[in-house]
C-alpha cells in the first residue's frame, strides 16, 4: 500500500473516529444534570419530613455525585478518542509530505 493509499485510511479512521467522539459528549452533558432538578425539590426547606425523606434525598444526591463523576470520565474518554483522531491526521499529513 503506498502512503497516499494510507494516509486516506488515516483520514478515513479520523473522520469516523470524530464521528464517534459527539455522541458521548452529548451523552455526558444530560446525564450530568439527570436528577438535579429532582435533588432540588428534594433538599428544598419544607419539601418532605421524615426518615424515608431522608433517606430517599441522600440517595438521589449520591446518584447525583456518581452521574457526575460518570459525565466527567466519558466527556474525558471523548476528549482522549478526539485526540487520536488528530494523530490520525498528522499521521496522514506526514505520509503525504506535509509535515507533522
Amino acid at each position: 500500500m503506498g502512503d497516499k493509499e494510507a494516509a486516506k485510511q488515516l483520514r478515513h479512521r479520523a473522520t469516523e473516529l470524530r464521528e464517534r467522539v459527539r455522541r458521548p459528549g452529548l451523552l455526558a452533558q444530560a446525564l450530568g444534570t439527570m436528577v438535579d432538578s429532582s435533588v432540588t425539590t428534594a433538599t428544598a426547606p419544607e419539601t418532605w419530613k421524615g426518615p424515608f425523606a431522608q433517606q430517599v434525598t441522600a440517595d438521589l444526591m449520591s446518584d447525583q455525585k456518581k452521574l457526575r463523576r460518570m459525565a466527567s470520565d466519558l466527556q474525558h474518554d471523548a476528549g482522549s478518542w478526539a485526540r487520536a483522531a488528530d494523530r490520525l491526521e498528522a499521521k496522514a499529513r506526514h505520509l503525504e509530505g506535509g509535515g507533522a
